[in-house]
């Protein structure tokens, strides 16, 4: 399967921080964070994801709701 993928740029991501994503929606706004493959956390009563931290600032600039960024991953 790996030979399906760059190996250098395999290894640069994996060197990468993943921090949290957390989506900054309201309840009637769920269904924003949901299709962009948000998941719910129901002990902290919001909607993330977990991705590479470069990922993560583009998802800031491109998701149509602001974006906090969590980095103790």
């Amino acid at each position: 399967m790996l030979k399906n993928y760059d190996l250098a740029r395999v290894l640069e991501l994996s060197r990468e921080p993943t921090v949290k994503a957390v989506a900054e929606v309201r309840f009637s706004e769920k269904h924003l964070a949901k299709d962009r493959g948000y998941y719910w956390d129901g002990e902290e009563k919001h909607w993330f994801k977990d991705m590479k931290e470069k990922r993560a600032e583009q998802e800031k600039l491109d998701a149509p709701f602001n974006v906090r960024i969590i980095r103790s991953l």
